[in-house]
């Protein structure tokens, strides 16, 4: 009897050392809110709305002090969150209240935030067991935002969450007179319920696959305003040493340049980042490279390219021309055309936008007939020595002689010819008085023919006495005209 009573001790003693043991094995029940533990998600956040630390969810003891009281008070976030699911609780600590010996409370603007995961002392839960939990890095200048995140990884008792606990320290700045010194560093323990919920067993719709790229390594020449086998780029693809990592692949830099009307090609260039590598072809290495004739600027005719998950790009490098040339304009012996180049900067490869001064040169053009005056441009006349201006927008440029028609003198004959003297004219001579009038007669009707018809009867007496008395009057007529026209002629003369 006294052998069963020793059993019933020991096994009495050995309930109870396992109940201790469970106690402290099995996270405790250290919250007060009552949660909806069916789905997952942040069920209260420790974030205020507005962004106030002073009114967001915070714990009012130490969990780390020995002797703090158990649970540890205060107001904390829960969490419920699906085994392999990852749940932040995202808000932010913008600004909060502090003191300083001798002042009131001020208020401060946050610029620096980061948190710390701590266990409780003495622990209590197995750290880790049911949740990675976790927080954001630290975070400067963003007005506070910031993040606590977990990932289930054991469902938890039923109404026994895991507890979890963070040590947040935050640091601003404040005009108030109580900011000696220009800032403020505040900290504060947050505390968190995690609820671990069994693994989404109700099937889900499958999403669309995102294209996985492709296995292959890119290097794309770009021509920057210009062509490369005549397109604006050209790609080169190579299998990578390693296609499930994005391995890397060695690429030789092409031979053939690029083209562009009115630049020069200088070299390749990957990016600002490695932009003291100049990437040429072999061939185009100068051949005292290894002294660097550029400074710090290498030619390398080789690059590698690493976890291609994008593709490296090589810019063309161009370096502007510039022209002074010259136009005769009907003339001869034009001088040689003035040309350079605006430059690059060495630093960044880019090219440089200085205006170029060229001087008019002193050769002076000839024209059969004409005086060269200068050389003309845009309404302006240039002569030797005078500067010109090229500039980037107007890199050619081009001067037009100018031209004035030699003066003709008149021609002296060697033997000139005198003219003669015509002499005075000779005056006409009398050309006499007019000739006296002929008369035909008196027509003998007799004489006259006739040509057919009856001849009329004759009639009357054959007295032929008033006929005569006419005629005589008409002859007598006439002479006395001829006589007085040759009158007034013989006085015309004598007047003479």
């Amino acid at each position: 009897m006294r052998q069963i009573k020793t059993l019933q001790r020991i096994a009495c003693t050995l309930a109870l050392a396992l109940v201790a043991v469970l106690a402290v094995s099995v996270p405790k029940l250290a919250f007060a809110d009552s949660i909806d533990t069916s789905t997952p998600g942040v069920k209260v956040s420790v974030f205020s709305a507005d962004g106030n630390a002073d009114t967001s969810r915070f714990l009012t003891d130490n969990p780390q002090h020995s002797g703090h009281q158990t649970p540890v008070p205060g107001q904390y976030g829960e969490i419920v969150v699906r085994v392999g699911q990852t749940i932040r609780d995202t808000g932010a600590y913008s600004h909060y209240t502090t003191t300083r010996p001798g002042f009131a409370p001020f208020s401060v603007t946050t610029t620096l935030v980061t948190a710390a995961p701590y266990p409780e002392l003495p622990a209590t839960d197995n750290d880790f067991t049911y949740a990675f939990y976790g927080n954001s890095d630290t975070v400067t200048n963003n007005g506070g935002q910031f993040y606590f995140q977990f990932t289930g990884r054991q469902v938890t008792p039923a109404n026994q969450p895991a507890t979890v606990f963070f040590l947040v320290t935050m640091q601003g700045d404040s005009s108030d007179p109580a900011n000696v010194g220009g800032n403020t560093t505040h900290l504060m323990w947050v505390g968190y319920h995690i609820h671990v919920i069994p693994a989404e067993t109700t099937p889900t719709p499958t999403p669309t696959p995102t294209p996985t790229p492709s296995a292959v390594n890119q290097l794309i020449y770009d021509a920057n305003g210009g062509t490369i086998y005549g397109n604006a780029t050209y790609t080169e693809s190579k299998t990578p040493n390693n296609p499930r990592t994005y391995g890397f692949a060695e690429y030789n830099i092409i031979e053939d340049l690029p083209v562009r009307d009115g630049y020069k090609f200088e070299f390749w260039k990957r990016s600002y980042v490695d932009n003291h590598f100049r990437y040429v072809g072999a061939s185009a290495v100068p051949a005292d490279a290894n002294n660097n004739p550029a400074g710090d600027k290498r030619y390398v005719s080789e690059t590698t390219v690493f976890n291609m998950r994008s593709p490296y790009t090589l810019t063309a490098v161009w370096n502007q021309e510039y022209e002074l040339s010259y136009d005769a304009n009907g003339g001869t012996g034009a001088p040689a055309a003035q040309s350079g180049y605006f430059g690059i900067d060495s630093n960044t490869a880019d090219s440089l936008t200085d205006p170029k001064n060229e001087t008019v040169s002193a050769t002076v053009p000839t024209r059969d007939g004409y005086i060269f005056k200068g050389w003309k441009l845009d309404g302006t006349t240039y002569q030797a020595g005078d500067q010109v201006t090229l500039t980037t927008a107007t890199p050619k440029v081009v001067l037009v002689a100018e031209w004035e028609p030699e003066p003709v003198a008149p021609v002296t004959p060697e033997n000139p010819v005198t003219p003669e003297n015509p002499g005075t004219p000779s005056i006409p001579g009398n050309p006499g008085g007019p000739l006296a009038p002929s008369f035909p007669g008196v027509p003998n009707p007799a004489a006259i023919p006739y040509y057919g018809g009856s001849v009329l009867p004759y009639t009357g007496d054959e007295n032929h006495s008033l006929s005569a008395i006419v005629m005589a009057c008409v002859a007598g007529g006439v002479i006395a005209l001829a006589v007085v026209a040759r009158a007034k002629s013989r006085q015309t003369n004598s007047m003479n």
